[in-house]
């Protein structure tokens, strides 16, 4: 979110554009701006849904069973998705 190459010579905790794309930066990687998961095509690379999430994912924390993705969240939850088998 910021650019890094502007950020040369700003002053820290200083009132202005610089320090405010630092603070959402940081809000980003904490989670404070939730994320998004795509499912993508794995032959085209074509987006094919997109799902909005209050927090983000943990590191390495999805998995994929039973037809089924589970997610592990920044906020201690773990969400699933797909369908039940029959």
């Amino acid at each position: 979110m910021a650019d890094e190459t502007a950020m040369f010579g700003f002053l820290p905790g200083a009132d202005d554009d610089s320090n405010q794309q630092l603070r959402e930066q940081e809000e980003a990687f904490a989670g404070k701006r939730g994320g998004t998961l795509w499912a993508v095509s794995a032959d085209s690379g074509q987006k094919l849904s997109e799902i909005e999430l209050d927090t983000i994912p943990v590191f390495d924390g999805m998995a994929a069973a039973g037809r089924r993705l589970f997610v592990s969240l920044n906020d201690g939850t773990v969400a699933c998705w797909g369908k039940a088998d029959r």
